[in-house]
């Protein structure tokens, strides 16, 4: 399947960032990047997901990851495949769901670079901790991943 794209818009306090096809850990470290930048900011931040028909364990993890860390992050329409995913993680405990009227204005492309090997392994790695340390239930799916993560990361 084809990467996504994520684009987002700005107004006052409110950041709308709209996934749409897939996210991937590919996306999930300017993804991470950003949103805590504008969390940290003071800003609100809306993931819009009505047209986004995939997120990956990683992608998820790091909105699990923000969503404890800074609370003030939504999610927003997630499509059916994406809701069962967020469901099947356990993470329906701290996604939080918000029903607004949204209308992205000026939206630009959210781009980031390159990942070394070892900075993918830290990204996956915490993305996939935050999963398990949510719903310990997820441990024997994330186990061995974990493992081999710590390793390639150079002992996180």
């Amino acid at each position: 399947m084809k990467e996504g794209k994520i684009l987002f818009s700005e107004s006052g306090k409110l950041v709308i960032i709209r996934i749409i096809g897939k996210g991937s850990w590919v996306e999930s470290k300017y993804f991470l990047e950003f949103c805590k930048k504008k969390m940290e900011e003071g800003k609100k931040v809306v993931v819009d997901l009505s047209e986004c028909n995939l997120l990956d364990s990683t992608f998820l993890g790091i909105l699990a990851y923000l969503s404890i860390h800074y609370q003030k992050i939504q999610i927003f329409q997630p499509q059916e495949r994406v809701e069962k995913s967020i469901k099947t993680l356990g993470l329906e405990k701290i996604l939080k769901k918000v029903r607004i009227s949204l209308s992205p204005n000026k939206e630009k492309e959210l781009k980031g670079g390159k990942l070394s090997p070892q900075d993918r392994a830290r990204l996956l790695y915490l993305a996939h901790k935050t999963i398990v340390d949510v719903s310990p239930d997820n441990l024997p799916k994330f186990k061995d991943l974990l493992e081999l993560l710590e390793e390639e990361s150079g002992k996180i």
